[in-house]
């Protein structure tokens, strides 16, 4: 399975998500690549992109 590719309109997703639930945070768009990384090698190459935003969302929130 190929990894899905970090877009943009996947970063501001994920952003909204995060801003959701902290109505504004300390990370900020281009924190995301590298959070996205990291949840693409925890997850493997079989993880989904929903998998993979709510990784790097929680992991937003996690490390906030």
């Amino acid at each position: 399975m190929t990894t899905p590719t970090l877009t943009p309109a996947i970063i501001d997703l994920i952003m909204d998500r995060y801003d959701d639930y902290y109505g504004g945070g300390y990370y900020g768009h281009d924190s995301v690549p590298g959070f996205w990384d990291v949840a693409v090698d925890y997850l493997g190459p079989d993880a989904t992109l929903d998998d993979i935003i709510n990784t790097v969302v929680d992991d937003l929130i996690c490390n906030t």
